[in-house]
């Protein structure tokens, strides 16, 4: 039989799986605070003359794009921008000239986790505004049978072996599907309903130079389209971006389950290791698709700085 048969699916029916899970364990959702949501900082500056000092802070991730918007009745030549820390350290930005209107300024540096003050001073009056850096990602490290680096979400973190075990009692029992080889390396999820996984799948070859990457990556997409469609927790499921070179794959694949949109975001990486044995490494990030334009700070940073 040829072993690309014998393959199972790779890419999203993991992550619809772990909604399964979900659902058996009673992982309850909310809704995420919309202030997480947002990517710039905002200072509003009504009446120029007197001081005023905006209360509310915002919590950021230290991955996130930071912009200072100012909104001003006014035209001001000479604005200075100055970042101070929780321990009342200062780090003077930079001096800009505050047109009347919107005026908007990108931060090109990421901040380390602290509590910081953003101060506008205009005439000797000072503006400021609190925000929170939060520390987003740990490093995890895997030594064995490879030497693989890589960044993930700091979220909640579910049992992996359980997962696993669960994954492929449902594969073995629902669709006959052999998952010899198949490990649960990290799988983390966050209350709005986004998750991230790693699993491998260790490549066995009958012959030498026998493998295919493009082959197997395709054959691994055709079984997994024929699960999706013999289980009812996807009620939609669509391909929409596709790149396979380099023995690397990458997708962007749409779904809805229970009545939400997910975007469902995978790289899939051939690596060997010192015995020339092949491993297909896939990292799957999964959220709201409503909230594509945060979460892709998270897809971009760690796909950009897998190592391996």
């Amino acid at each position: 039989m040829n072993i690309l048969k014998r393959k199972y699916p790779f890419l999203s029916i993991l992550i619809f799986f772990i909604f399964f899970l979900f659902l058996i364990f009673n992982f309850s959702k909310s809704e995420e605070n919309k202030n997480d949501l947002e990517n710039y900082l905002e200072i509003s500056i009504d009446n120029p003359v007197s001081k005023k000092e905006i209360e509310t802070e915002k919590i950021f991730l230290n991955i996130d794009p930071l912009f200072i918007k100012v909104i001003s009745l006014n035209d001001y030549p000479k604005a200075s921008f100055i970042i101070e820390n929780s321990s009342k350290k200062t780090l003077p930005l930079f001096e800009k000239n505050i047109k009347k209107g919107e005026n908007v300024y990108s931060l090109d540096f990421s901040l380390e986790p602290d509590i910081y003050t953003l101060k506008l001073e205009i005439n000797g009056n000072i503006y400021s505004k609190k925000f929170i850096i939060k520390n987003s990602f740990l490093k995890y490290q895997i030594l064995y049978p490879f030497v693989l680096k890589f960044y993930y979400p700091n979220w909640q973190i579910l049992d992996h072996e359980i997962v696993e075990k669960i994954y492929t009692n449902f594969l073995k029992n629902s669709v006959n599907e052999k998952v010899n080889g198949f490990k649960v390396m990290l799988v983390v999820k966050n209350q709005n309903g986004a998750q991230f996984a790693v699993f491998s799948r260790e490549i066995k070859e009958k012959k030498e130079n026998s493998f295919n990457f493009i082959d197997y990556i395709n054959d691994l997409e055709k079984k997994e389209k024929e699960i999706i469609f013999n289980v009812d927790f996807v009620q939609d499921y669509k391909i929409f971006k596709k790149e396979i070179k380099n023995n690397e794959a990458n997708y962007q694949i749409e779904t809805l389950s229970n009545g939400i949109n997910y975007l469902i975001v995978s790289k899939s990486i051939l690596i060997e290791n010192f015995l020339k044995q092949k491993y297909l490494i896939t990292f799957n990030f999964t959220f709201p698709n409503k909230y594509f334009s945060y979460y892709k700070n998270f897809v971009d940073f760690i796909f950009e700085n897998v190592d391996y």
